[in-house]
């Protein structure tokens, strides 16, 4: 079964156009908790991200935003634009694209977010480092309790569904390697490649 962006993303993200200023994207962050914000343009098309990081690269501000600024660095703030300070054209990814598709492409780009946009570029969702971890979290389960399905001589990993997997089976994936505690893994007995679908 397939796992997809939509089921993770946070719905609805606070978002900030362009012209605004570091201190009001500072402040949206505090205010609500975030790091990550998608620029969008009055229609909502995402043009940019603007992070945590970006403020306090360019500003000497805290990386986490977790408290109100001193009044100097308020007006330094106050100089910066969003526009100045955003990745421009950041990638993004459609809602049905799958969760492994995601982690690739946050991984590879080394990204903290990447905004999930409809047909025309509008924003969506947000799906964060954050969200991966809870996704990865949620799918994962004890060893013994993984569906097992065999399609044309592939062992792969199903659905929770312990009831399925009778104790020779799953003997017989044991002894094809032990899956690691921190990842999903499928074995294919003769030693091929992991395979398993998010």
């Amino acid at each position: 079964m397939r796992t997809t962006v939509k089921q993770f993303m946070s719905g609805d993200p606070v978002s900030i156009g362009s012209g605004a200023s570091a201190l009001d994207a500072y402040e949206l962050m505090l205010r609500h908790g975030i790091r990550h914000l998608p620029v969008v343009t009055p229609d909502a098309r995402v043009i940019g991200v603007v992070t945590a990081d970006d403020l306090a690269a360019a500003l000497a501000l805290p990386l986490r935003p977790q408290r109100a600024l001193a009044t100097a660095e308020r007006r330094a703030a106050l100089e910066w634009s969003v526009s100045q300070l955003m990745t421009h054209a950041p990638q993004t990814l459609c809602r049905d694209a799958t969760l492994a598709d995601a982690a690739e492409r946050m991984a590879e780009g080394r990204f903290g977010c990447l905004p999930i946009v409809d047909e025309s570029g509008r924003l969506e969702g947000l799906l964060s480092e954050t969200d991966l971890l809870h996704a990865f979290a949620n799918l994962r389960a004890p060893w013994t309790r993984l569906g097992v399905r065999i399609h044309r001589g592939d062992l792969a990993l199903g659905e929770r569904a312990g009831e399925r997997i009778g104790p020779a089976m799953r003997r017989d994936v044991r002894a094809h390697g032990s899956p690691p505690s921190s990842s999903f893994a499928a074995f294919v007995a003769g030693g091929s490649s992991p395979a398993i679908t998010l």
